[in-house]
């Protein structure tokens, strides 16, 4: 099954700062989740299980939507480069602590600077693709199945 991509070039091992400079014309939705900063695990599990539960997509930690009427992404304060270590980590440990069976998912650290998005040069975007998938239903620890709709979990 092919999933949406936001970005020409799906393969998110190739993205860099300057093309996620498109979400800024991309709305929060079934596809997209924007996060400013990384929540609570079992708030991450949720994003994660709600994409692989339904039709794959793109969650993005480091990126402010503009505002409830205009959800594209409207800043991209980033996520500090020393913290980054300790947020993939995080990210790993929610779903396998939260979820059953463990969706698959990709990372892909987007590194600043970039003028174009204002990412400074000791921030970095957290880019995760999750794809629709096969073994779903994933389970969360609080013992819902979590979906996608429109622009919530």
């Amino acid at each position: 099954m092919e999933s949406y991509s936001p970005f020409s070039n799906t393969n998110i091992s190739d993205l860099t700062a300057l093309d996620l400079e498109i979400l800024k014309s991309v709305n929060e939705g079934w596809y997209v989740e924007y996060k400013s900063e990384l929540n609570n695990s079992q708030s991450i599990a949720k994003s994660i299980s709600s994409f692989a539960n339904s039709y794959g997509g793109w969650l993005f930690y480091g990126i402010k939507e503009k505002d409830k009427a205009d959800n594209t992404a409207g800043s991209f304060p980033g996520i500090p480069k020393s913290e980054v270590d300790a947020a993939l980590q995080t990210i790993r440990h929610s779903v396998a602590r939260h979820l059953n069976p463990i969706p698959h998912f990709d990372t892909k650290i987007v590194e600043g600077p970039e003028s174009g998005i204002e990412l400074a040069k000791d921030h970095v975007v957290i880019c995760i693709y999750v794809p629709f998938s096969i073994v779903a239903p994933h389970i969360h620890a609080r013992g819902c199945i979590y979906r996608r709709v429109a622009d919530s979990s």
